[in-house]
């Protein structure tokens, strides 16, 4: 279509990118995949791109026109386009904002499109993926993960919400007659939360309960009952303790020291560890194995005196565990012995041990079968896939996305939904689409 009379045709641009159809570095789209409210976004890694590129540009002059560039230079003379006051911090913030803002027109398109779609996907199975439910001001939210929880009225909010457009399932029930061949809902959802959390028993139990909801967890057998802790937690505590009695100077301390090399800038005081920096430090902190990183935790909570305990059980004890299981509306599986990455460094017999030695003790403990695995942290060789289908009837694992009855049910996708990302039902909405 031409420009109308007297006005001077539009330049393409970012938002142009919607509606031409995909770039060549767009991935290849299929029938089989889902296809959203922009025409190019018709899977979840295409629709990831655009954002990422609309939001890469939020707040930047377009430098490859004139008036872009006399905005670039105004910019720099003023200095708002380099560090200071009403500088960088400004512009930052601008972004900020303009990335929620697009993000947010994102959810809403995604979040009135997706249901409509929803109703030709028959047989399909969206796996949903919790860790805790805690409630607002709960002190152990203070060395949580901003991923990792959901409120308590926040999980009931969601299963009346995926109600209304699935049917609950128990993960391994829908997984049995996938298999055989058996009368499948029409669209269904299934409930995981990973790592067997007390609060699980303490908030979500209640929850699943009241809503008449089943739910696999995922149980790490060699903690259960115990008081200890992840790293990922012991090392929140650590420094939150650590910042609180040293401030700045925690890290002159030999133990403390490695964090230096993590290539991020580290907190200089208790109220600096806010949740996203703690993130950070955590995920950056993955990149050495298990077994350092449980030992240079131990380490620093010797150096503060023991510190790094919450002062009570956090994880499910099997008493808990078979007060759920008992109900008929909980199953349980295995997360490991101790939430060990799984990869071909360990040794043959330290895999059986993690993987069927699991199994082993939560049967024998728990009264139950457990037939379904969660590879932790998402880490799946060939190799591990390969001894988990010798032991479990299927496995979970974080690659996001729903599951069919023709995908692999050792590399089972899941959603996963936390807070501060599904607080209301146009973000849920847009998250159970898979595209988001």
């Amino acid at each position: 279509m031409g420009a109308k009379p007297g006005i001077p045709p539009r330049r393409a641009g970012i938002a142009d990118e919607a509606r031409e159809g995909p770039l060549e570095s767009d991935p290849v789209y299929t029938s089989d995949q889902p296809y959203g409210p922009y025409r190019h976004a018709r899977n979840s890694h295409s629709c990831h791109a655009f954002l990422s590129r609309t939001i890469r540009h939020c707040g930047r002059p377009d430098i490859t026109s004139p008036s872009g560039r006399a905005t670039l230079l105004r910019r720099r003379r003023s200095g708002s386009g380099r560090p200071g006051p009403g500088g960088a911090g400004v512009t930052r913030m601008n972004c900020r904002a303009a990335k929620a803002a697009v993000k947010r027109a994102a959810e809403l398109a995604v979040a009135k499109t997706a249901p409509l779609l929803w109703r030709r996907r028959h047989g399909s199975l969206v796996v949903l993926m919790y860790h805790r439910v805690l409630p607002p001001g709960d002190p152990r939210l203070e060395a949580e993960q901003p991923g990792m929880y959901v409120h308590p009225e926040t999980l009931r909010f969601h299963l009346a919400t995926l109600k209304r457009h699935f049917q609950p399932v128990r993960l391994d029930h829908w997984i049995l007659a996938a298999r055989n061949n058996a009368p499948l809902p029409e669209r269904a959802f299934a409930i995981t939360f990973d790592d067997g959390w007390a609060d699980n028993f303490e908030y979500a139990y209640p929850v699943l309960t009241e809503e008449d909801v089943p739910a696999t967890i995922f149980v790490v057998s060699d903690l259960v009952g115990t008081g200890r802790l992840f790293w990922p937690e012991r090392l929140g505590l650590l420094l939150r303790q650590g910042l609180a009695r040293h401030a700045a100077q925690l890290y002159s301390f030999s133990e403390f020291a490695w964090l230096r090399a993590l290539d991020m800038p580290m907190p200089s005081s208790e109220r600096e560890l806010d949740p996203e920096r703690l993130d950070r430090i955590i995920n950056g902190a993955k990149r050495d194995d298990d077994a350092t990183l449980c030992a240079r935790v131990d380490a620093m909570a010797s150096r503060l005196g023991d510190a790094g305990s919450s002062g009570a059980a956090q994880i499910l004890s099997w008493e808990q565990i078979r007060t759920m299981v008992g109900s008929g509306l909980i199953s349980i599986g295995s997360h490991t012995r101790r939430h060990t990455r799984l990869s071909d460094a360990l040794t043959p017999e330290r895999l059986h041990d993690e993987i069927a030695g699991s199994r082993f003790v939560i049967e024998s403990n728990a009264g139950c079968e457990a037939p379904l695995f969660c590879y932790p942290n998402g880490d799946a060789t060939a190799t591990v896939r390969s001894l988990v289908a010798e032991h479990y009837l299927a496995a979970c694992s974080t690659l996001h996305g729903w599951h069919s009855i023709a995908a692999d049910r050792y590399m089972i996708r899941r959603i996963s939904v936390h807070q501060d990302i599904t607080r209301d039902e146009t973000s849920l909405l847009a998250r159970l689409s898979g595209w988001i």
